[in-house]
């Protein structure tokens, strides 16, 4: 289900780089599952710091994004997030664990 999730999640920025988008804030936090179901599709969202390339030669200067994770209890995980399908009974999205962050579908996908 890792090697499912982490594919999705490359191949969602494949097609934005074959369109010349540069996305500029990829972490966790920006996939989400368009909802409960299990054949639910994940999503890239939230591309504020985005940028499209006019031509292949132009370059970008700028430190944008998130400059490091932040996790905290705080920093609640969302029933849809994707690294809460990894830990949840049979793909329904629910977890047991409030705690569960990122940093755990990063050790389950090593």
């Amino acid at each position: 289900m890792a090697a499912n999730i982490m594919s999705k999640m490359i191949a969602s920025i494949l097609y934005c780089h074959e369109r010349n988008v540069c996305h500029r804030d990829v972490k966790l936090d920006n996939f989400v599952y368009e909802s409960d179901g299990e054949d639910a599709e994940l999503k890239l969202i939230d591309f504020g710091l985005s940028h499209v390339l006019l031509h292949t030669q132009e370059k970008m200067h700028d430190r944008v994004g998130t400059p490091r994770p932040v996790e905290s209890a705080a920093h609640p995980t969302r029933a849809t997030a994707p690294w809460a399908r990894l830990a949840s009974p049979k793909g329904t999205g629910r977890t047991d664990s409030p705690a569960l962050r990122p940093s755990h579908c990063l050790s389950l996908c090593r």
